[in-house]
């Protein structure tokens, strides 16, 4: 089923809307909403439902980046890049990780009859994506800001297309500390969202910048559980603890000796070389990790939180946040 065929099925459900005014769209080549006026253009045939005038988003930007990327796709280095990539080890656990997406899950399971789960910025895919294909009464809706292959539709997340109280599930791993403003996108996840709808949030605490540009914030356990106060908690803990993020420093130390050390065209493959071998050096400290779980100083010093939840009528007060504090709270001298 092609892309049209896929939006024109959720449209048929009244989930997609004119991010704009939220009234339902029509059309062929270009998306029209008879409401507001507004047009949304397809580019290869994935809808950009951007509204320019409220986004940082440029559909002139989207189109560049696509054709960008599909150049390079042809490229015989860029292909060796993806090689060394899939070969190299990564510094998080893919064990842990598909720990959180069966606890996920098993929460979807609770959910009766035919479930929608949005997916907003989930990239290329991932651990938590991949179980939920897997579930033969979940439909999946997934946007993020760029087209790859299998996107369905571009959006953003302060001004979803989404209809209000529409999907049972929403997941957003690793997005909101890339939002300008979070609590506008948390906003729009609550709206869209069925009443009592399900949440997994991922969200980093020790971690450095880790895209060119939109890298604004990071959260504490805390932290996190305050931006999501309209969510009845059930689980928020470290993915991954202090030692994993002890070898992301490393491996950023590499590369920023590794680029001191040499520049121009010798600092491009020392970059390389820090960033993708450095790893068979430090890999092994994630496995520290789960030895370590239920120590509170771990849990103060994790790399970055899971949170999962139920979309609540009322918010958690400051008080009752404060009593979920559960780490030791020192402060190494």
């Amino acid at each position: 089923m092609n892309r049209k065929s896929i939006l024109k099925n959720i449209s048929g459900d009244k989930i997609i809307c004119c991010p704009k005014c939220h009234h339902k769209l029509s059309g062929n080549e270009i998306l029209n909403c008879k409401k507001c006026s507004s047009t949304y253009p397809y580019i290869d045939g994935v809808p950009i439902l951007i509204s320019e005038n409220d986004s940082t988003l440029k559909v002139k930007e989207i189109k560049r980046q696509w054709n960008k990327l599909k150049n390079r796709q042809d490229i015989l280095t860029n292909k060796i890049f993806r090689f060394i990539n899939q070969i190299t080890p990564t510094l998080y656990s893919i064990g842990r990780h598909k720990q959180i997406a069966r606890k996920f899950v098993n929460e979807i399971k609770k959910i009766k009859g035919k479930i929608i789960v949005l997916s907003i910025g989930n990239g290329t895919g991932g651990i938590v994506f991949e179980q939920l294909k897997k579930l033969d009464n979940v439909t999946l809706v997934e946007t993020d800001i760029f087209i790859s292959s299998g996107r369905q539709f571009v959006s953003d997340i302060h001004a979803l297309p989404i209809a209000s109280k529409s999907v049972d599930v929403i997941l957003v791993e690793g997005v909101l500390e890339h939002v300008i403003n979070p609590d506008r996108a948390v906003s729009e996840i609550r709206r869209a969202l069925k009443d009592r709808g399900l949440l997994l949030c991922t969200l980093p605490f020790v971690l450095g910048v880790h895209t060119h540009t939109a890298d604004y914030q990071r959260y504490s356990r805390l932290g996190l559980i305050s931006l999501l106060r309209y969510f009845e908690l059930i689980e928020c803990e470290p993915v991954e603890g202090a030692f994993t993020a002890l070898a992301y420093q490393l491996s950023y130390a590499n590369i920023i000796v590794a680029t001191s050390i040499f520049k121009g065209k010798l600092g491009e493959i020392a970059f390389t070389v820090a960033k993708y071998f450095g790893n068979y050096f430090i890999f092994w400290l994630k496995y520290l990790d789960p030895l370590m779980r239920g120590n509170p100083v771990s849990k103060d010093s994790a790399i970055n939180y899971y949170y999962i939840g139920k979309k609540a009528k009322y918010a958690l007060t400051d008080k009752r946040i404060n009593l979920l504090f559960d780490g030791k709270g020192i402060c190494p001298k």
